[in-house]
């Protein structure tokens, strides 16, 4: 979170309870408004204060990056995506030519009822 958000959301704070505090302590329009305005200023004060101190204390050092490790790291975990990849298509075709052979093996196996249908029928009108 930028600093800047940080002071902006403190601010909002402080003004909406300021106004809750006046609104439940006095009835004059006027005092209500000063005492908003003073809370809000004593909100801002302390998250001035605390942010100065904060980025005092706080080290805001150049960090240098190894970019030579991480696009070694990336390389490696492109290759083992591809490598996933291949096994993945590899096994989609396999399924395929799977069902493709059932299909084919439950034709066989529909004429062969068929045909077996009908010899028990011409069977059936030889008996009679």
């Amino acid at each position: 979170m930028k600093i800047d958000n940080y002071v902006y959301f403190f601010i909002v704070n402080g003004f909406f309870i300021g106004l809750m505090f006046s609104f439940l302590k006095f009835d004059k329009p006027e005092i209500i408004v000063i005492f908003t305005i003073c809370i809000t200023i004593v909100f801002y004060v302390f998250v001035l204060i605390s942010t100065s101190l904060f980025v005092k204390n706080i080290d805001f050092k150049k960090q240098t990056i190894q970019k030579e490790i991480y696009d070694d790291i990336l390389d490696y975990f492109v290759k083992e995506l591809d490598k996933r990849e291949k096994i993945g298509y590899a096994i989609s075709e396999f399924i395929k030519e799977v069902e493709a052979q059932r299909d084919k093996d439950l034709k066989k196996l529909k004429k062969a009822q068929k045909e077996s249908a009908k010899e028990k029928y011409a069977e059936s009108l030889n008996y009679d």
